[in-house]
């Protein structure tokens, strides 16, 4: 026989707000500093690696171009 999975009673949704916002009071939100920081970090990567596949593109669209002739 299958184990009967056990179910939980639903709360309720006054009672899953309350708990989110309390959880949302604990968190350590970061400085407007380190926010910058980050999303440049994010950003710069994000350039980087599009440059990255850019490149490679390039480099696979002249050897097919290479190998199958095209002009």
């Amino acid at each position: 026989m299958a184990k009967e999975e056990e179910s939980y009673p639903d709360p309720g949704l006054g009672v899953g707000l309350r708990a989110t916002f309390r959880e949302l009071r604990r968190v350590v939100w970061p400085t407007r500093q380190d926010l910058f920081r980050m999303t440049g970090v994010v950003v710069g990567t994000v350039v980087v690696i599009a440059v990255f596949i850019a490149v490679v593109d390039a480099g696979l669209l002249k050897g097919a171009n290479f190998l199958y002739g095209a002009k």
